[in-house]
């Protein structure tokens, strides 16, 4: 699939960086800091600083409330799914 046949995103998505797409990748995930900075090659403190952009961006208050809109928006970079077999 290339850029062009991709679905649009919604405007929030927009508004997040290409870093800030993949820490949220990661946290959809279900990675500590410390695992998504050695995924990403960058300090678990600089995870928790785009965690909280993304959160006012998206406006949660709690990382729950982050993933909640994160799956509601279908923001989560696509991934091999988990409920397949092979």
């Amino acid at each position: 699939m290339n850029a062009d046949d991709a679905p649009p995103r919604p405007p929030q998505i927009m508004g997040l960086t290409r870093r800030e797409r993949q820490v949220l990748a990661q946290i959809m995930d279900g990675k500590s800091n410390r695992e998504a900075g050695e995924d990403l090659g960058i300090s678990p403190r600089t995870i928790e600083v785009h965690r909280a952009r993304i959160m006012k961006k998206l406006g949660a208050h709690n990382t729950v409330q982050l993933v909640k809109s994160a799956l509601a928006l279908q923001l989560q970079e696509p991934s091999a799914p988990r409920w397949r077999d092979g």
